[in-house]
């Protein structure tokens, strides 16, 4: 708890005063400023305590019996903005950058000694009741709300964000509890304070909360809802904290938090909402797309992966949110689109993906399941082709990567490849007349996807030779003309799905 005590101090540096304000953005910011008997310290928490950390800060002792601290922004219409605010019990007072002012207005409760400074409110808690009292610079303090469970617990602290929100840090319910500015809760978080008695203050730099008591220096990180402390030095501050103070921080509870999102196609229209009130404004930092609308909820029409930045335009400006938002992307692959197959049997499909730039994971079905052998959810199922059928094999991003679906078609022909017919004439006539020129197979060639064709003289020489089913032999080897006679030949082919060779040969007669 707090002790009153007059204790007069002025500090000259070459005969003038230096008054220290409080520093809330760039080189110098971030710290921690308490009291102790009326004169103000400055505490670096990055650094370790040491005979400079903490340091006297230069500005004039405090008024009388006035033992409480907070920086606020200047609610009383003063330019000097932000500053030091402090109460005696009685009234409220302010730094101007050359003296203390009282504003002549009263926190409320003569126990309302333990205050803190926002955008447009300072807050003044009674430690023993837990009556809050807000205070707006016009005039006298309202009771807002009572904390029921805050009686007794501790540090007697408040601190504030730049909504207004306050939030108070009860180290023996092992709680730090967030209001908003009209008093209602609307967040809280649960700790592990290894001291839990009352006294001094505390403050929340960034995403760290700091406090001292009579036991001790403690801070710890907000992760999520829970604020893991610990110990930075068992003996606590020297000198000994009345009162924290530190800047308005961040945009609330939700201060440089990073969202992730999914559009499941390009062009597709993702809603974002803020996370508290405005003034905000909504820009694009990276990606293609556009803002639709403004305020608390818009929608971004979205070309590419896009990351969308909210930022806080209050008067702290410290608080951003990123969207990012992630366009995922899959190519299914086939060696084809469709393939022929000889007649009804089970046969083997195989995909891969490709184009997948995001990293998603995938899980993939084929369908009609009904027709799905084994494999169903792999790249390479057995499927059984009873029917000309067509499949389908469906790609779905994991739920927490937007669950967006991708589907391509397959394609199968069955085929009775015994009606193929493929053969060879018995004799052809190369007497250039369009008729019989050219030795060549018959029938559906068009399906026949491998092929060895050969054909030799009497002497087993062969003078041709193709894999290319429609091609054939014109009667010459070796540019000359062979003579009229009988020849032998063999072939050799494969359909479209099926893995079976077929081979035949026999003899042809030359013409001439």
């Amino acid at each position: 708890m707090k002790f009153f005590v007059i204790f007069f101090i002025v500090l000259l540096f070459n005969g003038i005063a230096i008054a220290q304000l409080p520093v809330c953005s760039g080189p110098g910011s971030g710290l921690i400023y308490y009291v102790d008997n009326g004169q103000i310290y400055n505490l670096d928490p990055t650094q370790p305590l040491s005979a400079t950390n903490p340091s006297a800060n230069t500005l004039p002792v405090m008024p009388s019996f006035a033992a409480a601290l907070a920086v606020c922004n200047n609610i009383n219409g003063g330019a000097t903005s932000p500053t030091f605010y402090t109460t005696d019990g009685t009234f409220y007072y302010y730094y101007n950058g050359t003296s203390w002012v009282n504003t002549g207005h009263s926190p409320g409760n003569s126990g309302a000694v333990n205050i803190g400074g926002g955008t447009h409110y300072i807050y003044s808690l009674v430690g023993f009741t837990g009556q809050i009292y807000r205070y707006d610079g016009t005039s006298n303090a309202i009771l807002l709300t009572t904390v029921s469970t805050f009686n007794g617990g501790g540090p007697y602290d408040i601190v504030v964000d730049c909504n207004d929100n306050f939030y108070l840090l009860n180290t023996t319910l092992q709680t730090m509890e967030e209001y908003n500015s009209n008093g209602i809760l609307i967040k809280t978080f649960t700790t592990n304070s290894p001291i839990s008695s009352a006294g001094g203050g505390f403050a929340i730099i960034g995403n760290t909360v700091y406090y001292n008591n009579t036991s001790g220096y403690v801070s710890g990180p907000i992760i999520g809802n829970t604020i893991n402390f610990s110990i930075i030095n068992a003996s606590g501050l020297s000198p000994s904290p009345s009162d924290f103070a530190s800047c308005i921080f961040g945009s609330g509870s939700n201060s440089s938090s990073n969202d992730t999102l999914y559009a499941c196609a390009n062009g597709a229209s993702v809603a974002l909402t803020a996370p508290d009130n405005p003034p905000y404004v909504w820009s694009i930092k990276s990606g293609s797309g556009n803002i639709i609308g403004s305020g608390k909820n818009i929608n971004v029409t979205v070309s590419s992966n896009l990351l969308v930045v909210l930022t806080d335009s209050t008067i702290c400006g410290l608080g951003t949110d990123s969207f990012h938002i992630i366009v995922p992307n899959a190519n299914i692959n086939f060696e084809s689109s469709s393939s022929v197959v000889c007649h009804t049997k089970t046969t083997a499909l195989s995909a891969n993906i490709s184009n997948n730039p995001n990293n998603t994971n995938f899980t993939w079905q084929w369908t009609p399941t009904n027709a799905i052998v084994s494999g169903g959810n792999t790249l390479a199922p057995i499927v059984n082709l009873d029917s000309s059928l067509t499949y389908y094999l469906t790609l779905t991003s994991s739920p927490n990567q937007g669950n967006c679906v991708f589907t391509k078609r397959f394609d199968f022909n069955i085929l009775n490849c015994d009606t193929l017919n493929i053969k060879l004439p018995s004799a052809f006539s190369p007497d250039h007349n369009g008729i019989n020129d050219i030795y060549r197979l018959l029938g559906n060639t068009k399906n026949v996807n491998y092929l060895d064709f050969r054909i030799y003289n009497r002497w087993g020489q062969e003078v041709f030779a193709t894999s290319d089913p429609f091609k054939g032999w014109d009667g010459n080897f070796l540019a000359s003309p062979s003579p009229a006679g009988v020849y032998v030949y063999s072939v050799v082919y494969k359909i479209n799905g099926n893995n079976d060779y077929s081979s035949f040969s026999g003899n042809v007669t030359l013409i001439r």
